[in-house]
């Protein structure tokens, strides 16, 4: 019979890792890794604060809040290629399941971007932020989920 291989991706708002699990008792093995520094659309700059706005009459101003904050704007665009390079590592074949363990907020952004194909193949998600856990530890967080 063959081992079930399953695509780990765990991130936060800056930077994701893709691991690999090849079937009970044999561990994780780390692919690659990513941070939002290796790209350029992930910084979100603005040229000065929010705008403001003056009422025809009188003394009136009211300050113009932007829609998306800078933060929730930086999420998502790292989301973004957090997935896009997903979609890359299962394309390849090789992997019958995608898991995926990311920060509350990151986690909700992924869920939101997730094709159809992503979702077919997602197993399981965990809200937690593991990025800076040692690879050896990892396996301790999955227990509950699934046997690596």
């Amino acid at each position: 019979m063959k081992a079930v291989t399953t695509l780990v991706v765990i991130a936060n708002d800056k930077k994701a890792r893709f691991l690999e699990n090849q079937g009970v008792g044999k561990g994780l093995v780390e692919l690659s890794d990513m941070s939002a520094a290796d790209f350029a659309d992930v910084e979100t700059r603005y040229s000065d604060r929010p705008g403001r706005a003056q009422a025809s009459a009188g003394s009136g101003s009211h300050a113009v809040e932007r829609t998306t904050s800078e933060e929730r704007q930086e999420r998502q665009a790292f989301a973004r290629h957090v997935l896009e390079r997903t979609g890359r590592l299962l394309s390849k074949g090789g992997h019958d399941r995608l898991a995926i363990a990311a920060a509350p907020r990151m986690l909700g952004e992924l869920r939101g971007g997730l094709t159809a194909e992503l979702k077919v193949r997602l197993a399981f998600d965990l809200d937690k932020d593991l990025v800076q856990v040692p690879l050896i530890k990892l396996v301790d967080h999955f227990a509950g989920k699934v046997a690596f």
